[in-house]
């Protein structure tokens, strides 16, 4: 019996991320409940989802998105992984990166949120910030 790939997806794509975000599993979960009956399965779905926690999974689901991005840029920029690991004779050069772009991400947030909230967000945050 071959199954839907959606069926697959909370043990195989769904892994916390370092961020712990729940953002991927409940998407799953939302799917699969939504596509219940054309998956082929009995009965109705064990977990359901109201109009309110569906609002909130978007708003999530953006932020998410947003995060994976904003990090996907700054280990770009900063030419490491998600780890955060560089050569240590890069170091210096490194830090000094990402304590600019950090910077310039704090100003250039500081009108939509706080330079504290701000901070929650980068990825690598520098040790004098």
């Amino acid at each position: 019996m071959a199954l839907d790939q959606c069926l697959w997806e909370p043990f195989t794509r769904c892994q916390l991320p370092s961020n712990g975000s729940l953002v991927p599993l409940r998407n799953s979960l939302i799917r699969i409940a939504e596509d219940w009956e054309l998956l082929g399965l009995s009965g109705s779905s064990p977990f359901q989802f109201n109009e309110e926690e569906l609002k909130r999974h978007d708003e999530q689901a953006q932020f998410y998105e947003y995060s994976l991005s904003l990090w996907d840029l700054v280990k770009e920029q900063l030419g490491t992984d998600s780890s955060g690991w560089i050569h240590s004779e890069d170091w210096d050069s490194v830090n000094k990166r990402n304590k600019y772009l950090y910077n310039m991400f704090i100003d250039t947030m500081s009108e939509e949120i706080s330079a504290e909230e701000a901070a929650k967000r980068w990825p690598f945050l520098p040790k004098d910030a």
